[in-house]
């Protein structure tokens, strides 16, 4: 059809819907106990909370995911 514009597709979601692998998300190995991953989501999560001084709400709900799929996984 002459003048469209191709659709372009988003990045496919996974389930969890992070479009990227969660330990790299939270900057962790595959091996990481529970432990630590919940603990490296809070602090990771406290920078961004929509309360702090630098508030990301998007950034905020990626790292929650991250953490509830490995901790699902």
């Amino acid at each position: 059809m002459a003048g469209t514009i191709p659709f372009a597709a988003s990045p496919a979601l996974s389930d969890d819907g992070l479009d990227e692998d969660p330990h790299e998300i939270l900057k962790i190995s595959p091996d990481t106990s529970d432990d630590v991953v919940k603990a490296v989501a809070h602090r990771k999560s406290a920078d961004v909370h929509p309360d702090s001084d630098s508030p990301d709400t998007e950034e905020y709900v990626r790292i929650q995911k991250a953490k509830d799929a490995l901790l699902e996984g």
